[in-house]
């Protein structure tokens, strides 16, 4: 059998229609998704690096001296870091409103901040204080985190909008006929 199942609702490029899905389509929607959160991953994780140094270099030269000052700013910067690749990975071209592309930002940065702080916490009691320097700084674990959370942010947003269009389309169609 060629074709795929009659009158299955498909989004396609921000429009809910009824047609036949085959495996070619569902095919071409997995490698879609799964190209996005590795990109979002790669990009997430390469902003959080940069936004870490950068943060590092601000506690540096400006003079603060606390742990928790540096832990902060490092926690921030990963999950801005993390959260502005996260979007870029994700990014819709068609144009969504500012206060959506605002409020899909905020939430992967807030993610991305939350994914940090975890990270983190993972990292500092990953290995025993007695016996053995850690290999990986805590640092690394809390970009990791940062990118992994901001990441599933936004991946949890992009579903969100698609059940959301997908009901608005179901009503319409019940309203219509």
């Amino acid at each position: 059998m060629t074709g795929g199942r009659a009158g299955f609702l498909w989004y396609n490029l921000g429009v809910i229609e009824r047609r036949k899905v085959g495996q070619s389509d569902i095919f071409r929607r997995v490698v879609i998704i799964a190209a996005r959160v590795l990109l979002g991953l790669a990009l997430g994780l390469v902003l959080s690096m940069i936004a870490l140094g950068v943060s590092w270099g601000l506690f540096i030269f400006s003079g603060a001296s606390a742990k928790s000052t540096l832990l902060i700013m490092s926690m921030a910067g990963a999950g801005i870091g993390a959260g502005v690749g996260a979007y870029l990975a994700w990014l819709k071209v068609d144009r969504p409103p500012w206060a959506a592309i605002a409020f899909a930002v905020l939430l992967a940065v807030a993610g991305g901040v939350l994914g940090g702080l975890a990270g983190y916490q993972y990292g500092a009691n990953r290995e025993i204080e007695c016996c053995a320097e850690p290999r990986t700084a805590p640092f690394t674990y809390t970009a990791f985190g940062a990118a992994l959370a901001a990441n599933a942010v936004m991946y949890l947003v992009e579903a969100g909008g698609v059940a959301v269009r997908m009901i608005r389309a179901s009503r319409r169609r019940a309203i219509a006929g």
